[in-house]
């Protein structure tokens, strides 16, 4: 059957169904689709990666089975074989967890798929042809030869009609344990979310309890839980490492509507912003960075609530003369047009700068609220952040007014 190779490299902008690999530090395998959704199949060894010719259809349910029997690596698509290739044994990695819907770099999760996932199986035996094709159509809980040697089974959203429970004490990361229960089509929850987004426009639902002190809430009503480095509250933005990724010369946008606390960061000390940033008690409100290894962008306040934007190329940094007043609600926005640096607080222009080609980053996601620094997210924003915009395009200041 038709297949080819591609070197390890081709992953940046590729998204991962199922991964145990680590970057460039370890790993056994990954599942995905590269950029024009061809299946792609790898293992730690050479020649490394194997790939269908066949493309995927967008917004369709498609089963994708990849095996290894010890000397064949293949790939089925809908039950039909569509790819194989030779490959030998690869080093044992005991550290690298399994992740559904992404994999790891570093201690930060990349390439996140965009789409659904029904269900994920794992055995430690390869499966034949004939099991690849009543796996289209059975459970592998209840098959007869399916469930031998099934060490892993993941109901994550599971298509309607089958409903037995799935008791396997797996723990999605970052998610809460399923204890047997998985999201049905028409499930309660869904309907509910399903309404809140037709209903357009209505508010987000208060978060009960607070995460912060309940005085603190009271003090600025309906604006949802504050940010600070005490929380350790910020959002993950997931699938932003490549679809917000902003390299080379790309034009881009970055606003937000936030009301910033007298301090930030942990330390009162007054302190510059920028590539230091990270040492200076600093709060970042936006950012796809990761200091010290890589990034595109950040936009916060530094110790002096002075706001600043920085871009990977110099000049680095652009950082306001003078300082917000603290516990008022601020619009900031940065923009790059390809050419020039902006940065704008309240709709006024406060600093500018010339600035070249940066370095593209499809590995590190987004945050609001923080940034990833070098073993922990750090830069905590203190305040509150009531809305966050990007655009792919630099707005003009005659464009400002209409923002929030």
């Amino acid at each position: 059957p038709p297949g080819h190779q591609q070197g390890p490299a081709q992953w940046h902008g590729h998204q991962v169904l199922l991964s145990k690999f680590n970057g460039c530090v370890s790993g056994e395998y990954r599942i995905g689709l590269d950029a024009q959704r061809h299946v792609i199949f790898q293992r730690e060894v050479a020649p490394w990666i194997v790939t269908t010719t066949d493309v995927i259809p967008l917004r369709e349910w498609h089963s994708i089975v990849c095996t290894y029997d010890g000397q064949f690596m293949r790939i089925y698509i809908d039950c039909r074989h569509a790819a194989h290739i030779a490959c030998g044994p690869q080093k044992t990695d005991l550290t690298s967890p399994a992740l559904l819907g992404a994999d790891l770099c570093g201690y930060a999760t990349a390439h996140h798929f965009e789409g659904y996932i029904s269900e994920c199986s794992l055995w430690q035996r390869s499966l034949d042809a004939s099991e690849v094709k009543a796996l289209a159509t059975s459970n592998p809980l209840s098959h007869k030869t399916l469930s031998k040697d099934l060490i892993g089974y993941w109901c994550v959203y599971q298509r309607e009609g089958l409903r037995a429970p799935v008791k396997n004490a797996v723990r999605l990361v970052g998610e809460e344990q399923f204890h047997g229960q998985y999201l049905v089509e028409g499930a309660p929850l869904l309907d509910r979310w399903r309404s809140w987004l037709a209903a357009g426009g209505e508010a987000l639902p208060p978060i009960q309890p607070p995460l912060a002190d309940p005085a603190e809430m009271c003090a600025v009503s309906g604006a949802g839980p504050p940010f600070s480095p005490e929380a350790g509250l910020h959002t993950f933005i997931c699938g932003s490492a490549s679809v917000l990724s902003f390299g080379n010369c790309a034009p881009f946008t970055l606003a937000v509507l936030c009301r910033p606390s007298a301090q930030q960061g942990i330390s009162a000390e007054a302190g510059g912003a920028g590539a230091n940033g990270g040492e200076c008690g600093c709060g970042i409100v936006l950012s796809k960075f990761h200091y010290g290894l890589r990034g595109e962008y950040r936009l916060g306040f530094d110790a002096r609530r002075r706001p600043f934007f920085h871009r990977e190329i110099e000049p680095w940094d652009m950082v306001s003369t003078s300082a917000v007043t603290a516990d008022e609600w601020h619009e900031l926005c940065a923009t790059y047009d390809g050419a020039v640096m902006r940065l704008y607080v309240d709709r006024r222009l406060v600093a500018q700068a010339r600035s070249g080609a940066q370095f593209t980053d499809q590995v590190t996601p987004v945050l609001i609220g923080a940034e990833y620094g070098k073993n922990c997210v750090q830069n905590h924003f203190r305040g509150y952040i009531g809305e966050v915009r990007v655009l792919d395009r630099a707005l003009s200041s005659d464009e400002l007014p209409s923002l929030f």
